[in-house]
């Protein structure tokens, strides 16, 4: 397996979704999605003989680490695949070694039993309902909405402060601490809300790649809004990406982010740079 690959920045920050138990019917292979710093099915149940796939969907480095060590992926970067063949009944937990440990953090279970009888049923779901129509997650801006120059260059300065602080200083708990609000609305799809899941993403990014980082490019504001464009790196021979953050300010803080990632082609079609 090929290790610590360079694949691009696929996203700043991490999701988490609802997700419930998966029941695997007697088969020569079953896949598990790493994303959002989750094992997706998780637990998983599967007949002796299988193997298991895990694929990297992650911005950051993951390992699939037994609890007990029998079996190790080592570290594997986005888009890499680690597989184990489950030739014995039993539970076989596991976790990753840079974000969880033994039964806490980031932490998954393959459930192996002899035959496919012994297979968990599953339970017959009712279709589902028209889900309602989204309540908008922000106040747009109105022309009678005004910010001072003064207050947008205070909001172009934290912004600044805060993606530097995180990214190269590697301090995100005290960037989010001096920046960002009570609430940090995400709407990247693969990243969860809140400010602690900003704080996990980052560290995590931090121990992947440590000579990774930002390099902001330009800063825009308008009203609440701050937006960067930036070139993330995740070491000093990466292409990297060029990247778009949107931040809201409210009363000083950073509250509600948006981006949008590109990464950077080894051939472009024309000699201007993306920046």
């Amino acid at each position: 397996m090929q290790r610590w690959r360079a694949c691009g920045v696929a996203t700043v920050m991490v999701v988490a979704f609802a997700l419930g138990a998966q029941t695997v019917a007697a088969q020569e292979e079953v896949t598990v999605d790493i994303r959002g710093f989750l094992y997706v099915p998780d637990p998983v149940t599967v007949t002796v003989g299988t193997t298991v796939t895990w694929t990297n969907s992650d911005f950051v480095a993951h390992t699939v680490t037994a609890d007990d060590h029998a079996f190790d992926s080592d570290l594997f970067s986005r888009g890499e695949t680690y597989s184990m063949t489950f030739d014995a009944p039993g539970s076989y937990p596991y976790f990753c070694i840079p974000h969880g440990s033994p039964g806490s953090g980031m932490i998954g279970v393959v459930e192996v039993v002899d035959s496919e009888a012994e297979m968990p049923v599953a339970v017959p779901q009712p279709a589902p309902q028209p889900a309602p129509a989204p309540r908008p997650a922000s106040i747009p801006i109105t022309p009678r909405q005004q910010v001072s120059p003064a207050e947008l260059e205070r909001n172009k300065q934290a912004v600044v402060g805060f993606y530097t602080m995180a990214f190269n200083d590697k301090k995100p708990a005290e960037a989010v601490a001096q920046y960002v609000g009570p609430r940090y609305t995400q709407h990247n799809p693969l990243a969860a809300d809140g400010p602690q899941a900003f704080i996990d993403f980052v560290s995590g990014f931090a121990t992947a790649f440590p000579d990774g980082g930002v390099d902001i490019k330009r800063v825009i504001a308008e009203g609440d809004l701050v937006v960067t464009h930036s070139h993330f790196t995740l070491n000093p021979d990466d292409r990297g990406s060029a990247v778009f953050d949107m931040f809201r300010i409210e009363n000083g803080k950073i509250v509600e982010h948006w981006d949008v990632i590109q990464p950077i082609p080894e051939t472009p079609a024309n000699d201007n740079t993306m920046f």
